[in-house]
């Protein structure tokens, strides 16, 4: 079972976790840190400051130097790159990694970088579902693994000593994948996420539901204008309700061909309380949204409880059988530094 770890529990001996961190890496072969492209066709790296010593740049990107890997040259979904920013332009790396941290959410940002201050080497993955994701301090890849034989052979060939899952609380199947590679390779996994807004008072006066299929039998009965804002995948799942009053909030605009009387409003977020009066003074009698957290409520929860707008609310799925439950970004960085201490120190 997952275990919950508050920062009461956790280890208050960071200095020697620090130590131990740093003298390992100090141990290491250095080589100059680099970037690639992990296979974003034409895309360019965008850095400033001249090119490292030892690093050639190239029409796509900056190419590092080869890794081992059991099979020669490592392939291109098991580098790191920073193809939206190369953050790590300058610097040292020695071509493996302390840290995995998954997402490119705000908690999966703040703790990049955080433990690149402390000097953790470590690289970022991010889904790719988004076209244009902001971007992520230190060594980036993206795109998947190829399911969990792939996430175990990229912690293996990278040496990986610990895993954040920092990715969306409703990213499933990569909760899942993570938590049984590192239950297969017995890796120390944290899950990064904030809390549930079930704790909150309003929380009992919304719809809660299963999943998105449950979202759209509820909101056959409940009143236009209804404004979702469940991201661009789930869509597909709230077409049944047909030509009816509904604003689709995403950063990007869904595939899908939308029934009449439906709008896209292209966005992303952290949205103000004031922006979100503006979206609901169109009408808006009917919020549909993900249980993504938090230790309040964000604003359009807070503005529906003030004008008594009607909450859909999908529910989390249940946590993986593996792994440390975080819920701040504090507390993921001491964790990371006690679980790297105690792997150097065996």
């Amino acid at each position: 079972m997952p275990r919950t770890v508050r920062a009461s529990k956790l280890s208050a001996d960071r200095d020697s976790g620090r130590r131990a961190i740093m003298l390992h890496r100090r141990e290491r072969r250095r080589i100059p840190r680099a970037c690639v492209l992990a296979g974003l066709g034409a895309a360019r790296v965008r850095r400033s400051g001249p090119t490292p010593v030892g690093v050639s740049e190239r029409g796509s990107g900056l190419t590092s130097p080869k890794r081992r890997h059991s099979g020669g040259t490592v392939p291109d979904s098991h580098r790191c790159s920073t193809a939206i920013e190369a953050h790590c332009s300058t610097g040292w790396f020695d071509g493996l990694m302390d840290v995995l941290i998954l997402g490119g959410t705000t908690k999966a940002r703040q703790l990049a970088t955080r433990l690149i201050d402390e000097g953790v080497d470590l690289c970022s993955s991010l889904a790719g579902r988004t076209k244009s994701p902001r971007p992520v301090p230190g060594p980036t890849r993206v795109g998947g693994f190829g399911g969990i034989d792939g996430l175990k052979e990229f912690l293996t060939d990278n040496e990986v000593k610990v895993m954040v899952d920092a990715s969306h609380p409703f990213a499933a199947a990569m909760h899942g994948h993570a938590a049984q590679a590192c239950r297969d390779l017995n890796l120390p996994l944290a899950r990064l996420a904030p809390p549930s807004w079930r704790t909150q008072p309003e929380a009992a006066t919304w719809h809660w539901v299963d999943d998105h299929d449950g979202a759209a039998q509820v909101l056959a009965d409940l009143p236009d204008v209804i404004l979702l804002t469940v991201g661009r995948q789930p869509v597909s799942h709230y077409l049944r309700l047909g030509p009816r009053r509904v604003i689709v909030r995403c950063v990007d605009a869904p595939e899908e061909e939308l029934p009449a009387g439906w709008k896209v409003l292209r966005e992303r977020g952290p949205f103000t309380l004031d922006r979100e009066r503006e979206i609901f003074s169109q009408g808006v009698a009917t919020l549909v949204s993900k249980d993504s957290g938090g230790t309040g409520l964000d604003p359009k929860l807070r503005l529906a409880a003030e004008t008594d707008v009607q909450v859909v609310m999908v529910s989390r799925g249940p946590a993986p059988g593996w792994g440390d439950e975080l819920s701040t970004v504090d507390d993921a960085v001491q964790w990371t530094g006690n679980h790297i201490a105690t792997v150097i120190e065996q």
